[in-house]
């Protein structure tokens, strides 16, 4: 979860891949984004600005009927006036297995740092380029 620079919009993010986000004055739900994320949402930042959302997702591989099915460990940027996704970032170097990893927005937004197995990846927010 993360609380927005003003503190009146909560976001948070769910097992179900579900991105909510509330009014703190109101104490209600504004939008929900249903199935954002294949898996459990695993960290949700606001921009500082509050222009955007970003959220990570955990890596699974699951098998049906002798098919391994690979899921998510995404990175999505969402819009936060529009509520649209505007970026998906996906690179062999991110696999996030665990449901403790944490992403963040660099102060001036360009840059999105993410945790997950022993490392930190930085990518440009715009081109999804590992730096």
């Amino acid at each position: 979860m993360d609380l927005a620079q003003d503190d009146n919009m909560l976001v948070t993010g769910h097992n179900s891949g579900t991105l909510m986000i509330w009014s703190v004055k109101k104490f209600e739900k504004i939008h929900e984004m249903r199935d954002l994320h294949h898996d459990v949402i695993t960290s949700v930042c606001l921009s500082r600005d509050n222009h955007y959302i970003m959220t990570t997702s955990k890596y699974e591989i699951i098998f049906r009927m002798l098919t391994a099915l690979f899921r998510d460990s995404v990175i999505k940027i969402i819009d936060f006036r529009t509520f649209g996704v505007v970026k998906e970032i996906s690179d062999e170097q991110y696999n996030c297995t665990s449901t403790t990893n944490r992403a963040c927005f660099s102060p001036d937004s360009r840059y999105i740092l993410v945790g997950g197995n022993n490392k930190v990846l930085v990518f440009e927010r715009e081109t999804g380029e590992v730096r």
